[in-house]
């Protein structure tokens, strides 16, 4: 597709247009009390006047769109002699020269304008109608490129799948080639042998019948190895089944030692309680034999006081019963012990 070229207006540098404008205005000044005749529009060449004088006129300028059959290069239909003494009847001044001036160069420079805009218009106009016939172009290839595009994917598929399908047919009969010649291989070599064989049994007859005999002999005594064979698997399958009832045998022996060390225990906790409670009795009797000897003491010197003549009966009574008292609390350490259990070991040893 080919490119288009937009062709944009070139901007015309400000120092050619700006002694322009000075020299214009230095003119109006310089003629005031003449008439200033009005210029012919036709007379501006086009592109004399720029973006920058365009912005140099005053905010009165107004731009009117162009109306259609209108020539902006006639002439003014106002005859020139009415404009004349209407200029001779008006007084001119510096600025309304300037405003007519201005409104002049609007008006150029909006015909200028409205024209460059017309001419691009038109050009792009152009590029579009050329763009539009090339994509309807281009459509239609594209359209006829897909459906021969789509004929040909077809006749591809078509392609791809006989010779997948050749591949395939060709692949098995290389595999079967390949057997055959394996298979081929073998019958030589088997051919080869038998022929050795008989040439080795044409040339030597007594050499094979004793081979033959040898061959009986030791298939006997291959006979024989099976039978010794027999006999020592009958002799381990009587071994192993000794040692599955060694097993159980230690299993039950193992399970009585457990219940022996599960007795055992139970004593040892029994004797070990009863030492414990001997142990704290035997801690506390100093204390209460103590008690009990003041005790006496006390109930013996009131006795002597009281076989002097003085009557401690009450007191002597009341020692007397402190005494039993602590004599009931003063425990007796208990040498009765449990013999051990003997545990009998044995003659296997556990896992």
């Amino acid at each position: 597709m080919a490119k288009t070229s937009k062709t944009a207006p070139q901007k015309e540098t400000p120092s050619s247009s700006r002694p322009a404008i000075e020299a214009e205005e230095t003119a109006s000044h310089a003629a005031v009390d003449e008439p200033v005749p009005e210029p012919p529009l036709n007379v501006h060449p086009r592109g004399t006047l720029s973006e920058r004088q365009f912005q140099g006129l005053s905010k009165d300028v107004e731009l009117k769109p162009p109306v259609s059959g209108e020539d902006f290069l006639a002439e003014s239909t106002v005859p020139r002699q009415v404009e004349e003494k209407n200029r001779k009847r008006a007084p001119s001044s510096p600025s309304s020269d300037k405003k007519k001036t201005r409104r002049r160069l609007a008006s150029v420079l909006h015909h200028e304008t409205f024209l460059r805009y017309r001419d691009e218009l038109n050009q792009l106009e152009a590029e579009v109608r050329e763009l539009t016939e090339k994509r309807d172009t281009y459509k239609f290839l594209s359209e006829q490129r897909e459906g021969e595009a789509k004929s040909l994917r077809a006749e591809l598929e078509v392609a791809q799948k006989e010779h997948a399908d050749l591949v395939e047919q060709v692949q098995q009969k290389i595999d079967q080639i390949n057997q055959l010649r394996a298979e081929m291989d073998a019958v030589k070599v088997e051919a080869e042998k038998w022929r050795g064989t008989m040439d080795c049994l044409t040339l030597e007859k007594e050499t094979t019948q004793a081979q033959l005999t040898s061959a009986e002999v030791q298939l006997r005594a291959t006979r024989e190895k099976a039978e010794a064979w027999s006999q020592k698997i009958e002799e381990l399958k009587s071994q192993l089944s000794s040692v599955v009832s060694d097993r159980e045998t230690l299993s039950k022996e193992l399970k009585a030692a457990k219940s022996v060390v599960k007795v055992t225990k139970d004593d040892v906790d029994e004797m070990v309680a009863q030492y414990k409670a001997n142990a704290e009795a035997a801690q506390d009797r100093p204390k209460y034999i103590v008690e009990y000897v003041k005790w006496q003491s006390r109930r013996e010197a009131l006795e002597e006081v009281h076989a002097r003549g003085f009557d401690f009966s009450v007191e002597v009574e009341n020692a007397k019963g402190l005494e039993a008292e602590r004599t009931k609390k003063t425990p007796m350490v208990s040498a009765t012990r449990r013999a051990p259990v003997e545990i009998k070991p044995s003659k296997y040893r556990m896992p």
